[in-house]
């Protein structure tokens, strides 16, 4: 009896010790998908002073967060939502008063420092609106591309990876097959990760040489709210990656309720055919993009909505080439083989051509509900807990083969 209890006690131990494992693995692969604000007050010395209250509002939603500062002076706000713009300021009532910070926007898992400078309230307010003097503290090497450097970057294919090819560390090689294959810092391309709101978007099999698992981007450009490429980062937070990680943060609806939709197309007329006098041999073919987004409140300050969908239909799949380019092989073989395969086995593998029917669609819905749990610096805390659903389908058109 004896000997089976010591057995039990010593089995209890070793599952307390793997749960502990797999959850501790868990968190340290988890990516960000938030900000911080670190605001620092002081007096008209420059000394920091504690126990000043201070508000910082989200101005498209309208919450307003507020926190104390501590004995050192210091108020940290963990978990906001990504952008803004922020204002920080001291709310009327208390012992000290101070201009209000504007226009504050926050980049994907930094934390931003806003110095306060608070003086000595009075019945005379005067209301001064400058430029604040930004510093963001990083994590390690990378870089941030926030909506307005997206809008910025021409994109032909509509994806996020154009924007990646501004960083000098970021490689992107367009002339591969199944690309653009991207390398960060020198590092092999299948040695990346993607995660989109913190969920890994990888491509487990090696099979796809761009940024992500899908041949083409599993998101819209256009659902994406701020970027962050992480090639050596020292957070402990960040893993499962050699080269570097993208980490990619979808929008969320504001008080206003806001839309766009549009629609993109381009066929053989708009592209050239020949190069140095060689024929190209594009074909004939089309493509057409078309989509639209849409956000608003569901409950205004407290809960909201943005869902997105857009459709990629061409005539010319990704992966075409034209029977010159295989040496030895010419129509006629294809079309015996294609006959042979229906008369003997019912199977019709389709056409070898140039043009042929191909469908992409993605779609994102999300609600996103703002929790306003604050606590003083150090601080572990939520702001905004969000409930996704990412879904991508992909249909090829008849006869066309997987690769």
């Amino acid at each position: 009896m004896t000997r089976f209890s010591h057995l039990k006690s010593h089995l209890f131990a070793m599952c307390v010790v793997a749960i502990a494992t797999v959850l501790f693995s868990t968190q340290a692969q988890a990516q960000a998908t938030t900000s911080s604000i670190r605001i620092e007050v002081t007096d008209e010395s420059g000394n920091r002073i504690g126990g000043v209250p201070v508000t910082v509002t989200h101005v498209p939603t309208g919450r307003v967060i507020s926190v104390t500062a501590n004995e050192s002076g210091i108020a940290t706000l963990r978990g906001l939502a990504v952008g803004g713009p922020y204002e920080v300021s001291i709310p009327p009532g208390a012992d000290y008063a101070a201009d209000q910070v504007t226009d504050i926007i926050l980049k994907l898992d930094e934390t931003e420092v806003v110095p306060l400078a608070a003086r000595a309230a009075t019945l005379e307010e005067i209301v001064v609106t400058a430029e604040m003097v930004a510093e963001e503290l990083r994590i390690g090497v990378g870089r941030d591309f926030d909506r307005a450097k997206i809008d910025g970057t021409p994109s032909l294919a509509r994806d996020f990876v154009s924007t990646l090819a501004t960083e000098p560390k970021i490689l992107v090689d367009n002339s591969v097959a199944r690309g653009p294959a991207v390398s960060m810092a020198g590092a092999n391309f299948r040695f990346n990760s993607v995660t989109i709101d913190g969920v890994a978007q990888n491509d487990n099999f090696g099979l796809s040489k761009n940024a992500s698992a899908t041949q083409r981007t599993p998101i819209s450009i256009d659902a994406i709210e701020a970027i962050n490429v992480n090639i050596a980062p020292f957070d402990v937070t960040y893993g499962n990656f050699i080269g570097g990680n993208i980490n990619i943060v979808t929008k969320s609806g504001t008080n206003d309720f806001e839309g766009s939709a549009y629609y993109f197309t381009t066929d053989d007329s708009l592209t050239g055919d020949k190069s140095d006098g060689v024929d190209l041999a594009i074909g004939d073919f089309s493509e057409d993009y078309y989509g639209f987004t849409f956000g608003g409140p569901i409950v205004r300050d407290k809960l909201f909505f943005f869902a997105n969908y857009e459709k990629f239909e061409t005539t010319r799949p990704s992966n075409s080439q034209t029977i010159d380019d295989i040496a030895g092989v010419t129509q006629q073989d294809v079309d015996d083989a294609r006959d042979a395969l229906q008369r003997l086995y019912g199977f019709d593998p389709g056409p070898f051509a140039t043009s042929d029917v191909d469908e992409d669609e993605t779609s994102l819905g999300a609600e996103t509900l703002g929790l306003q749990a604050i606590e003083l610096d150090p601080v572990h805390q939520l702001d905004g807990l969000a409930f996704e659903r990412c879904a991508r389908r992909r249909r090829p058109g008849p006869g066309r083969q997987r690769q």
